[in-house]
């Protein structure tokens, strides 16, 4: 069953080309690639590019729509966030 999963988010989202491929850094595709390619199946092989993924919306997906007008609409449907 994870040898199952972790090739199906490979090819969908890791795998250069794939239909829905994320924006990770080439250092991390290879270890994941590397990875399936030795069949060296764990259930935190995702980690690092979960940990870039994140990385990247905090940096700069929030942060533009944070200054965004639909933000605004937001904050003052709901009040302050913390």
């Amino acid at each position: 069953m994870l040898e199952d999963s972790a090739n199906e988010i490979f090819e969908k989202y890791v795998k250069p080309g794939a239909p829905n491929e994320i924006n990770i850094s080439g250092t991390v595709r290879k270890e994941i690639e590397d990875e399936i390619d030795s069949a060296d199946y764990s259930y935190d092989m995702f980690a690092k590019a979960k940990l870039e993924i994140q990385k990247m919306v905090e940096a700069d997906n929030f942060n533009r729509f944070r200054i965004s007008p639909e933000f605004g609409e937001l904050l003052s449907t709901i009040g302050q966030y913390a």
